[in-house]
């Protein structure tokens, strides 16, 4: 990361203008910067409602230059991070246990599991099934 890229950090925050390598341009307010996956987020407001804007990921390596632009104390608050809601990282766990124990189950009774169980029972007989069944 070039040590222009440490001044973006500072401008979280704050309304920006990029420029693109292809010479486009977005403006809006600086969500975050990413030095280790060299990303800049950008919240662009779409409307007179603050409530409704877009969000735009953007490699750095995409944009040549980051302008700050004139903006009062209240437009940035639009970019508060208190209005993101907490990651409930319980729920997000017990989600993942339920699908992986699913896919588990889909493997289990896949055409392709069955059919393997099949020759299998009929080659070993109720031996193998005492073993594996139970």
């Amino acid at each position: 990361m070039s040590h222009a890229w440490n001044a973006v950090d500072k401008a979280v925050g704050l309304k920006v203008k990029l420029t693109t390598v292809d010479g486009g341009e977005v403006e809006g307010y600086l969500f975050t910067f990413d030095s280790k996956l060299n990303t800049l987020v950008i919240q662009e407001v779409v409307s007179t409602d603050p409530k409704k804007y877009n969000i735009r990921m953007l490699k750095a390596s995409a944009v040549t230059k980051v302008s700050v632009l004139p903006g009062d104390a209240e437009e940035s608050k639009a970019v508060s991070i208190s209005r993101l809601p907490l990651v409930d990282w319980a729920k997000i766990r017990a989600k993942e246990a339920q699908t992986i124990d699913r896919i588990k189950d889909e493997h289990i009774r896949s055409p392709e599991g069955v059919a393997i169980f099949a020759a299998l029972l009929k080659t070993w007989g109720m031996s193998l099934c005492s073993s594996v069944c139970f």
